[in-house]
């Protein structure tokens, strides 16, 4: 079936705010008309518009208050509106007026190019969607430039969550939608989330009538999708963002298709580096580790083919430093816990429990997966909380101590356990939202020094 689309504001409610419903054809045909919802995915919350309406695509990036260098992912409802998105798909599901900012083809790429390339994306896509797996290939002409960064690549994927499935349906258009809060802040794992990130803004915000998990929102998996770069003349897939889909499941897909899966764009830290005290003391504090930037990027102006490549996010509005259970056996960290918030896993920082301002443990039992479903609502919590224990004057003196799960000894024994197999994988995308969540900052004596 064909859907004609048109775009017109008429039904766009007079309302200046934010507006829950669980009315999805309400929301699909505002949707489609060109306003806003924030709808649920098994993800993070998303902040859809209609892909093919320019206007109401640039309106994403005015209300998140995000660079328009970083893409938008697209979301369809089934594997066949895929095809309309990207370049090699050769078909249309949908019938639209290509917008006049649309991104024309430079070159004509080779027939068996596109042929190998919707093979590659059929092959994965048949295997992982509906799911938590978001594919980068070229964009078809139609696909404005605002979604692509102008960089020519459109990330694509079907999501799973029913609510999700039911609005793409009812909106009959592809949708784009980044994470529903503000740039750089933590995904929104609720309604509720976004409310506090974006309520002053006209939008729809779509809801469950009721959010499951209590505690958790409505989002099962808690972290953003795994982003996979599709390159059929290198023979490459990239993963270009750690999520649910691993390495090792990708290889499985492809296996016999003649392309290798490398990884790339992982928070990582460097070693950290003494720095002097003043006045020639001996010793020395630590200098806040951070990220390495080979990968990921601070440079808002250079045009990404792909979203999550930035090196600060998912940031409480807090300060927040990484601390590992080794730190956490240290004496200054017992003077920096009367101040902070510490976020722990499988017991890790335990000992700081009763020294904490508050305390709280993603997974006492240290799964990845229900540590993951659990993290952002965490960071939120963690920027909220007063005082506590600590009764501090002001709140503004709390910081967050996250635990530190990338390092080397951070399993205490006989607190926690180890993940193994795909759970191992799995905890590279943790590992990865953690540390950016902290810039990649380690604590250290510098947060207790005079």
């Amino acid at each position: 079936m064909t859907v004609s689309i048109s775009a017109s504001t008429s039904s766009f409610p007079p309302t200046m705010e934010a507006e829950l419903t669980s009315d999805v054809d309400r929301a699909g045909d505002y949707l489609r008309a060109g306003g806003l919802v924030a709808f649920p995915t098994e993800t993070v919350y998303g902040l859809g518009a209609n892909a093919y309406l320019e206007k109401s695509v640039r309106r994403i990036f005015e209300v998140k208050g995000r660079p328009l260098t970083d893409p938008l992912i697209v979301h369809v409802a089934q594997i066949e509106e895929a095809w309309s998105v990207f370049a090699c798909g050769g078909n249309t599901t949908y019938h639209h007026a290509a917008s006049s900012n649309s991104v024309p083809h430079a070159e004509v790429r080779a027939a068996e190019e596109e042929k190998k390339e919707k093979d590659l994306l059929s092959t994965l896509a048949h295997a992982f969607w509906p799911g938590p797996l978001t594919l980068v290939a070229p964009a078809a002409a139609a696909i404005p430039s605002a979604v692509t960064a102008e960089t020519g690549w459109v990330g694509v994927r079907v999501p799973s969550h029913s609510l999700a499935r039911a609005l793409l349906r009812a909106a009959a258009v592809p949708v784009v939608a980044p994470s529903a809060n503000r740039f750089g802040h933590v995904s929104p794992t609720s309604a509720a989330h976004v409310q506090a990130d974006l309520g002053g803004h006209s939008l729809l915000i779509l809801k469950e009538k009721e959010e499951h998990r209590a505690g958790q929102g409505a989002c099962e998996i808690g972290i953003e999708s795994t982003v996979a770069k599709v390159d059929a003349r290198e023979g490459r897939v990239t993963i270009l963002r750690a999520g649910a889909v691993t390495c090792s499941q990708l290889e499985s897909a492809l296996r016999g298709k003649g392309v290798e899966v490398v990884v790339k764009g992982h928070a990582r830290q460097q070693e950290e580096q003494p720095k002097a005290k003043a006045h020639g003391e001996a010793g020395g504090d630590v200098m806040p580790k951070e990220l390495r930037t080979e990968d990921l990027t601070n440079d808002e102006n250079k045009p990404q083919i792909a979203p999550g490549q930035c090196l600060k996010h998912y940031a409480p509005d807090r300060p927040t430093y990484l601390l590992s259970a080794l730190q956490a056996t240290e004496s200054w960290v017992d003077l920096l816990a009367s101040r902070a918030v510490i976020l722990d896993m499988g017991g890790r920082l335990q000992r700081l429990k009763g020294l904490a301002a508050h305390y709280m443990d993603l997974s006492e039992t240290g799964d990845v997966r229900e540590a993951a479903a659990g993290l952002f609502q965490a960071l939120r919590w963690a920027e909220s909380v007063d005082g506590g224990k600590g009764k501090l004057e002001l709140e503004e003196d709390l910081l967050v101590l996250i635990v530190d799960l990338g390092r080397e000894g951070n399993r205490r024994e006989g607190q926690g356990r180890t993940a193994e197999g795909e759970d191992a994988e799995f905890a590279v995308a943790l590992i990865d939202r953690i540390m950016r969540s902290a810039s990649g900052q380690a604590a250290g004596p510098f947060l207790v020094s005079p």
